[in-house]
């Protein structure tokens, strides 16, 4: 009986291994980049690199457009020195006093000459406006526990149209651009060997 069994047991250990093989394709290697291909690479893994780097949290990352834009993030202010997003003095003294967001978008496209692709950052910067809350009354204090409690977020109103408000566009940050721009291209140069 223990001869059968153990016969039995090793069929089937056989019969799984068997049922394991498969016949594997050679791998090939995937086929030489062309130089635009190269510069491409490069400056798209730059651009995520160097976005992540100034704290930046990537939103879309479009291949094929050639689009990366990123959430709006808290601007820096004097206390934050490992932070880099406040591209001069006035910047940092301004985020010092009132809450900045910034958010950015890269742009990857073919340029006009062949194999080369152009770089375009863009920055947004907006203030936050939102109302000071204040206590004046035991309704006041009465009215902000009780959001507190059902943790309700203070979000004012704007007063023509009755939507959530609480940021004024300031346009773009030129300054941040051209500082972004140029780390890009300086870690491209060393992602392409300097090329």
């Amino acid at each position: 009986m223990r001869a059968i069994v153990t016969v039995w047991i090793g069929s089937i250990l056989v019969a799984a291994d068997l049922g394991c093989l498969q016949h594997a394709k050679p791998v090939v290697p995937p086929p030489e980049m062309t130089p635009a291909e190269r510069n491409f690479e490069a400056l798209w893994a730059a651009s995520q690199n160097v976005l992540r780097r100034y704290g930046f949290v990537l939103d879309r990352v479009d291949r094929r457009d050639g689009v990366i834009t990123t959430e709006a993030m808290v601007g820096q202010y004097v206390g934050e020195s490992w932070r880099q997003d406040a591209a001069t003095p006035r910047d940092l003294l301004e985020g010092s006093v009132q809450t900045l967001f910034r958010s950015a978008e890269v742009l990857v496209t073919p340029a006009a000459e062949a194999g080369t692709f152009g770089l375009d950052v863009r920055t947004a910067i907006a203030r936050q406006n939102l109302a000071t809350v204040q206590v004046t009354s035991a309704s006041d204090a009465k009215n902000m526990l009780r959001a507190m409690s059902t943790r309700q977020r203070y979000a004012p109103r704007d007063e023509l149209t009755g939507q959530p408000g609480g940021q004024v566009e300031l346009g773009r940050d030129v300054n941040l651009e051209a500082k972004i721009e140029r780390a890009i291209r300086a870690e491209a140069a060393r992602l392409s060997g300097g090329r």
